[in-house]
């Protein structure tokens, strides 16, 4: 409530709850603050101006206006503002009452946007709908089925009947369907046929259950239709809409009850408040409830409070714990107001329930899991900035009770081969849980956590399926973090080891260097003594024998022994004996013939063979030689290896 003064342009009086709403802690507060209405108050001076336009033709002036909180914050506003006039006639001051509207402006909006997904649910959901009068008028009818069909709405409504859709079978079998509808209540999964606008034909399923009056009189149906060529498609999507639709309802649904004053009686409650509580209905909860302030609350010191402040308040917000039919606890968010005596209504209190036990069981899991995560985080730390794995275990086993939820009560203990690591406040007791440390899929420690004394029993023990999953997590973390330890001791002993090796075996290559500079250096001195032996007592006594008297093959075979032994000596022949032209003696022995320029022919009777097995032996010789199937002298390449 206020008083506004016109003549002096400020606020007269103020009371508390309208000082509170705007966010003042006294109504001395609120006056000594503002000073200009129009800019402190109201988020649009036009608004005060209507107001007094208002007030200048009438006594009353009733609206709802935004109002502007101290810190800046809007609220939305009940205003109800009458004039106090002077003896002239003109306005001496205003004075109104506001009530905070802002929550129930929300829940209007709520509800409005909830009630516009459920139409919309309906006209555009995969499926067609539509209801159908008595005498098969159709009614009713979705946006979906109407896009099917190709009919606006005001072509259908009221105007066609279901059988101007159908084909003559199809209206024949309507008959039947809807006789029986209207004797049992229903018919399902009927195959039809529709003729569309455009007079193409569209295959459908319908279900349809009739609706009858209090005397069991049929007033209408409601059909749903489904394209029958992809059925299976709209069957799902009919699910997901089914589902949608009732989790609409069941998540919108807000619990609300009144207690009667003094009293403290249950005068009404709702199907989602009772349902929060356990109830099998609103009935069932009044039944039962007759003190609400015991029966439901946990504390019954904060109904009293409550009560306390709504006599200083419009509403009250906070978060109780309430009790539930079966004696467990539901945390909900609370606002209340408390409704004045009005006509032959006792004053009441109104209260709007949201179930948040969820939500609070979210949060302190929530809040486990961090401490989980950091506890492992810190673990990670030690690991990667620790020297040695007797600095980590110990460390590790210091930071394992930060991961659960009693700290302060918790101790820990690791070993390792014949290592011991423990807090200091380490010991044994009944409540504790292990894990294994397997190094390389061997046994090498385990990992202990104790409760020092005992606690709630969760999920069959004192311990969460987390938590045993958390101190599984650690104990295979050191066993690999010992894996590691390990690789890199071993990887250290093999470097150490190949370093040895290495420098032995440079050693060897050394020795293998000189030696085999000698043998290549004794193998060239052999050869040339071989060669100097072949000029020096071979050659001589050949050109000897020449100058006696020999027929022709005897000649022939002398400089045949002559060239030989020449090419032994020679460049070119140890050319062709290498291992890369891979020669024969016989293709060495042709190969020289031929680069003295001797034909096969003569090469042949020569060496007393056969021309064809000369030519055969040339063929081979060039293949080897890189000229198979070129055209070249093979007589110019064997010069050219001289």
């Amino acid at each position: 409530m206020f008083q506004y003064s016109h003549l002096e342009n400020r606020l007269i009086r103020v009371n508390a709850a309208y000082a509170k709403m705007l966010g003042y802690e006294s109504p001395e507060e609120m006056i000594s603050t503002i000073t200009d209405v129009t800019s402190q108050i109201h988020t649009d001076p036009q608004n005060y101006i209507n107001t007094l336009a208002t007030l200048e033709e009438r006594d009353w002036f009733y609206a709802e206006q935004p109002l502007l909180q101290k810190d800046g914050s809007i609220i939305i506003a009940k205003v109800a503002v009458r004039k106090v006039l002077k003896p002239d006639g003109t306005i001496d001051y205003t004075d109104g009452f506001v009530e905070d509207i802002t929550e129930q402006r929300r829940l209007e909006e709520t509800e409005k946007k909830h009630l516009d997904e459920i139409t919309d649910l309906y006209e555009n959901a995969p499926c067609g709908y539509h209801s159908l009068a008595e005498d098969g008028t159709i009614i009713r009818i979705n946006n979906t089925e109407l896009r099917w069909l190709g009919y606006s709405r005001d072509e259908v409504i009221g105007k066609m009947k279901i059988t101007d859709l159908l084909t003559p079978e199809g209206i024949e079998a309507f008959q039947q369907d809807f006789s029986l509808l209207k004797e049992r209540g229903w018919v399902r999964d009927v195959e039809d046929k529709w003729i569309r606008k455009d007079g193409s034909v569209l295959d459908v399923i319908v279900n349809t259950t009739a609706i009858f009056d209090k005397n069991g009189n049929y007033l209408m149906n409601r059909c749903s239709a489904f394209d029958n060529t992809e059925r299976k498609k709209a069957e799902e999507a009919l699910e997901r809409s089914e589902k949608l639709y009732r989790n609409l309802f069941e998540n919108a649904s807000i619990g609300m009850l009144q207690i009667s004053l003094p009293e403290n009686g249950i005068l009404r409650v709702n199907k989602a408040f009772a349902s929060m509580l356990g109830y099998d209905s609103p009935e069932d909860l009044m039944f039962n409830v007759t003190d609400p302030a015991t029966q439901i609350q946990v504390d019954p010191a904060n109904h009293d409070k409550a009560l306390r402040i709504l006599e200083q308040q419009n509403w009250i917000y906070s978060e109780q714990p309430c009790r539930r039919k079966d004696g467990s606890i539901m945390f909900a968010n609370v606002a209340a107001r408390k409704v004045s005596k009005q006509n032959d209504v006792d004053e009441y209190v109104e209260a709007i329930v949201e179930d948040i036990t969820e939500r609070k069981r979210a949060e302190e899991e929530l809040r486990e899991r961090i401490k989980e995560l950091n506890c492992l985080y810190s673990i990670a730390n030690v690991i990667e900035k620790a020297d040695t794995i007797e600095e980590i275990f110990r460390n590790t086993a210091d930071l394992m009770p930060s991961g659960f939820p009693y700290p302060e009560h918790m101790c820990a203990r690791i070993t390792y081969e014949d290592l011991e690591f423990k807090t200091a406040n380490f010991q044994e007791t009944p409540w504790q849980i292990s894990a294994n440390i397997n190094v390389n899929g061997r046994l090498a420690g385990t990992v202990n956590v104790h409760y020092l004394k005992e606690t709630s029993q969760r999920d069959g023990g004192p311990f969460l399926k987390e938590e045993r999953d958390l101190i599984d997590a650690i104990a295979d973390r050191l066993g690999k973090v010992a894996e590691r330890k390990q690789m890199e001791e071993a990887l250290i002993k093999n470097e150490r080891e190949l370093s040895i090796k290495a420098q032995n075996l440079a050693d060897v290559n050394t020795t293998m260097k000189v030696l085999l500079n000698t043998m290549e250096n004794d193998q060239e001195k052999l050869k040339e003594r071989f060669l100097d032996n072949i000029k020096a007592q071979v050659l001589p006594y050949l050109k000897k024998l020449k100058n006696t008297s020999l027929d022709d093959t005897q000649k022939g075979l002398i400089k045949i022994a002559e060239t030989n032994l020449d090419e032994i000596a020679s460049p070119f022949v140890q050319k062709l004996t290498s291992n890369y032209l891979n020669l024969t003696k016989t293709e060495i022995q042709i190969a020289s013939l031929v680069r003295e320029g001797m034909t096969s022919k003569e090469i042949a009777e020569l060496l007393n063979s056969n021309k064809r097995v000369i030519d055969f032996h040339r063929e081979n010789i060039r293949k080897k030689l890189g000229l198979n199937n070129k055209k070249g002298s093979l007589a110019i390449l064997l010069r050219s290896y001289s």
